[in-house]
């Protein structure tokens, strides 16, 4: 940098979040199902839970970098809220797991569903932007499949298809 020239580079701002958010899109579409002997694992792309989670891991330390000044209270209260978001964030996404093994499936990843292919008694598919595969059990149990999990189309054929 020459002496007494100032660089501006807030109109670069959009660029980069622009190319950082096709990126990790890019690899969030690699990601697909886990195969493990006879057991599908589907669920949200993980690269979206490491980032929410490096979010949060950045913004907790912000305060406390050297050459940071101001009032340290209101700092830490600050960037606590902005880290604690997308902690809640990682831990709202992780819900969206399927797992099918043979004829059993399990879904989510906290409050777990488990029931077995026969006990579907109807089925809905919704397709487009919010798709969503909506099961309802024999038992009057209703269970909504997010689109989020990756290779949804794939999941709601093998649900669908595999039913007796």
């Amino acid at each position: 940098m020459i002496e007494g020239i100032t660089v501006n580079l807030a109109p670069m701002t959009p660029v980069v979040v622009s190319l950082t958010t096709s990126v990790l899109m890019a690899f969030g579409a690699r990601e697909h199902h886990q195969e493990m002997s006879q057991v599908g694992v589907y669920e949200f792309p993980s690269v979206y839970l490491y980032l929410f989670l490096f979010a949060s891991a950045f913004f907790t330390s912000v305060p406390f970098w050297p050459g940071v000044t101001g009032d340290h209270d209101s700092a830490l209260i600050a960037f606590g809220v902005f880290a604690f978001l997308p902690l809640v964030a990682a831990f709202y996404f992780r819900r969206y797991r399927l797992t099918i093994e043979g004829s059993r499936v399990t879904v989510g990843a906290f409050r777990k569903h488990h029931f077995d292919l026969a006990d579907i008694a109807h089925f809905e598919l919704e397709c487009g932007r919010g798709a969503e595969l909506r099961l309802e059990l024999r038992d009057g149990t209703r269970i909504n499949v997010s689109g989020l999990v990756t290779d949804f189309d794939q999941v709601a054929q093998s649900i669908v298809g595999r039913r007796p």
